[in-house]
């Protein structure tokens, strides 16, 4: 999905590196909202990141399923120095989203950058026994993802809400982390405090005690977070900023407690 240009996201992640920097250590939170009017993040220790999404890499109306490589190099060499960058294309296979990855590192060679949901989501193969062949598949299926894995940088696995069970999701999350692990590259999961659009319960807010797990979750698991959200899947455009939300009042309170 994509909703915001290019040309935006570039100059506004220019303006804050040149203003803060990129901190290499510790848990880090990244900040890929799209709500109107949001607040400063930076003022939180939240950090910019780049999510580059189809249109970076298309032309209106081509065909998809072959790479533009022209365009590819082109937006590589617009990237702002030092920056992370996040690539969500979500319908090409493993040995084309590698040759993405060579074209933009070569492009932008100062950048780190990772692929949305590398490695594969899975829920009930999370929650299934290891031993299980619906796990085993699992990890099968990830496997084919190994070449492309060593030319990134970081690994961006999506962690979405899918049911309002706080312990399903714990174990969702903590098998779906340690799948990115095993790689030994940062792993920086995508959470989003509203539930995914696939289910029942399409973009409503998840409550502030499974958001407070989620985030200490991933604290405790994983090296940092993306934190997606505020589009409006029904009218289909960013929602307004709500500084009362639960879901941000519960993430300030979590950089405070945790000292981010």
């Amino acid at each position: 999905m994509r909703f915001s240009s290019i040309k935006m996201q570039v100059v506004l992640i220019a303006a804050i590196m040149q203003l803060a920097g990129h901190c290499a250590y510790g848990f880090e939170i990244f900040d890929g909202v799209v709500y109107k009017h949001k607040p400063d993040m930076s003022r939180y220790g939240i950090k910019p990141i780049l999510i580059l999404y189809d249109d970076a890499f298309w032309d209106k109306g081509e065909d998809k399923k072959e790479l533009n490589r022209k365009k590819i190099v082109e937006t590589a060499k617009k990237i702002p120095r030092a920056s992370i960058v996040c690539i969500d294309i979500e319908h090409l296979g493993a040995d084309k989203l590698k040759e993405v990855a060579v074209l933009i590192k070569k492009n932008a060679p100062q950048s780190q950058i990772g692929f949305y949901g590398i490695p594969l989501r899975e829920y009930w193969a999370s929650l299934a026994e290891k031993s299980s062949q619906q796990y085993k598949d699992w990890v099968n299926k990830n496997e084919q993802y190994i070449a492309l894995i060593q030319e990134v940088d970081i690994l961006f696995p999506s962690l979405y809400t899918f049911y309002p069970f706080p312990e399903q999701w714990e174990k969702y999350a903590i098998e779906n982390i340690k799948q990115a692990k095993i790689y030994g590259k940062p792993v920086y999961p995508f959470l989003w405090p509203q539930y995914h659009d696939s289910t029942i319960l399409k973009g409503s807010y998840i409550n502030g005690d499974l958001w407070r797990l989620e985030l200490e979750t991933c604290y405790k698991y994983a090296d940092g977070i993306v934190m997606w959200g505020g589009w409006d899947m029904i009218a289909w455009k960013a929602e307004d900023w709500k500084d009362d939300a639960i879901w941000w009042a519960v993430t300030q309170k979590f950089i405070v407690s945790n000292k981010i």
